[in-house]
């Protein structure tokens, strides 16, 4: 298994795992290789890696990182994953001055929200919906190129969680509070990461993560500025405190903010692919 792939470059180092992209001499492609050193993780932690790969081999949305191949060394857990060469959200928001075009942010809102959807419909949540979960993909479908969901590391295949988990600036209330939560902190998440595109800021900021839970738990955050009525009512609906009240994927798809998009790329809802071009 290990001679299929050659390392052609390194990316990146985190705590735990190293990228690299590499030629998948099988199919003649480039993939990302994720190593995760055995030595630094326990037993469960290494099975909570395959579990992630197994979890994402089970969504097969166009918006969601392929996880193409799993498997263990020696020494490393290897995930194969497709390749997005133009890195993360978080990575753009960092190289970027200027703001972003609203009709990318809408677009790729679309595409994420697309994507919840197919997860949420397998009893999937996500549970650390990002900047830096998010990456781009060339699609000429999409002038902006495709935004997809990846890093399914701690999601949790049942409907209904208590578990505090996930990125602080992105928790919602719920997770915050420790009560239950659901699907629906997907959507919250989303909604931080749509409001970071916009304002290059988080909604709720403090430099302690025991003031920013009650940031959070407050509700009251900056609105966005320089973007039209319909993105910033699209952004609000999703931060809303009240998990109850808060739309799920599916409403917000209805939403007439992407009514033309669904319609114009030719969304198939069987096989959560779109098919025109722009």
């Amino acid at each position: 298994m290990e001679s299929r792939y050659v390392v052609k470059q390194y990316m990146s180092r985190g705590a735990q795992a190293e990228t690299f992209v590499a030629l998948d001499t099988e199919s003649d492609v480039q993939v990302i290789l994720k190593l995760t050193h055995k030595a630094d993780l326990t037993v469960n932690q290494q099975n909570q890696l395959l579990r992630e790969a197994q979890l994402q081999r089970k969504i097969s949305s166009e918006f969601v990182v392929k996880v193409l191949n799993a498997y263990e060394t020696a020494s490393d857990i290897v995930t194969v994953l497709e390749f997005a060469p133009f890195g993360d959200f978080e990575t753009q928001i960092q190289k970027r001055s200027a703001p972003f075009d609203e009709s990318a942010i809408i677009t790729w809102a679309m595409q994420l929200l697309l994507g919840l959807k197919h997860t949420h419909s397998n009893n999937i949540i996500h549970r650390d919906v990002k900047t830096a979960n998010i990456v781009l993909i060339q699609d000429d479908k999409f002038p902006n190129a495709k935004a997809m969901l990846c890093d399914f590391g701690i999601a949790t295949e049942n409907n209904l969680a208590k578990t505090v988990v996930g990125t602080p600036y992105y928790m919602s209330p719920q997770a915050c509070k420790g009560l239950n939560y659901g699907q629906k902190t997907d959507i919250w998440a989303l909604g931080v990461v749509l409001y970071r595109l916009c304002t290059f800021e988080y909604p709720f900021f403090a430099g302690n993560q025991i003031a920013l839970r009650a940031r959070i738990a407050s509700g009251v955050f900056q609105e966005v500025k320089g973007y039209s009525e319909e993105l910033t009512g699209l952004i609000n609906r999703m931060l809303e405190q009240n998990e109850a009240l808060r739309p799920e994927a599916e409403e917000l798809l209805k939403d007439p903010i992407f009514e033309s998009r669904l319609r114009h790329f030719k969304y198939n809802e069987d096989a959560d692919t779109v098919e025109g071009t722009q």
